[in-house]
């Protein structure tokens, strides 16, 4: 299987997601470049993307962890 991919980034899911935006905002002493509130947040960094996004439901990580791999592709097909 081949695929052209257009970028990838790292995505933490938290349910928690003010406080890890909080932290992130005070560690990396900058705004999210994306921001949906209570949602989603971004921040750029030099040759990488860190999401940090509140999951659906608890169970929607579980045992699987709360760190994905996300890549960016032309088309699904």
């Amino acid at each position: 299987m081949s695929f052209r991919c257009q970028t990838a980034f790292v995505a933490i899911a938290a349910d928690n997601l003010t406080e890890v935006q909080e932290f992130y905002q005070r560690f990396l002493s900058q705004s999210p470049a994306k921001e949906i509130p209570n949602v989603y947040a971004e921040f750029n960094l030099p040759n990488l993307r860190l999401g940090i996004f509140r999951p659906k439901s608890a169970a929607e990580f579980a045992g699987a962890g709360a760190v994905s791999l996300c890549i960016e592709v032309d088309s699904l097909d």
